[in-house]
């Protein structure tokens, strides 16, 4: 079987375990119990686990997401659906910094990618699929895009196949 390599980020409260292919991920957040400003909230965020295997499905819980860096979406994760509830007001992923090369999603040779009912905001690009990205079948649908310093979604002529429908951009 393959060997798993691990990290562990203390400060913020993750760990991630994979495979040497990189297929198969096991991300695990945990976060302080206590009556701080967010003692309410602390019991849901005290271990939260996630488990990504190409082709699944990875469902986005409603509150905002506050990144510090990219997301980047590569070939190992081809077939996967990046999903947020119903009503996509209710997930936000921010990305804090509108200077160029700040991207939500950056895909690189990722193909049959789907985002689907997010709100993306505060990046150079929210969504980007660059030049000799070769990202193809990328499915962007009803999203909230807005706030982000370049484009909202932006794809390169190396990608094929991308189909952007009913988001609010």
């Amino acid at each position: 079987g393959s060997r798993r390599q691990r990290e562990l980020f203390r400060n913020g409260g993750l760990a991630c375990l994979r495979t040497d292919d990189g297929k198969i991920r096991l991300l695990m957040g945990f976060g302080a119990l206590g009556y701080t400003s967010t003692a309410a909230h602390g019991h849901a965020d005290a271990i939260s686990i996630w488990l990504a295997i190409p082709g699944d499905i990875i469902l986005v819980d409603a509150g905002t997401y506050n990144l510090t860096s990219n997301i980047v979406i590569t070939n190992d994760d081809s077939g996967v659906v990046i999903q947020g509830p119903a009503n996509p007001a209710l997930a936000v992923i921010n990305r804090n910094n509108l200077a160029t090369g700040n991207f939500i999603f950056d895909l690189q040779n990722a193909d049959n990618i789907t985002i689907a009912n997010l709100s993306l905001t505060g990046a150079e690009r929210a969504i980007n699929a660059g030049s000799g990205s070769d990202s193809d079948n990328l499915t962007v649908t009803g999203n909230n895009i807005y706030a982000n310093s370049f484009y909202g979604v932006y794809v390169d002529l190396s990608n094929d196949n991308a189909l952007i429908t009913l988001n609010n951009i």
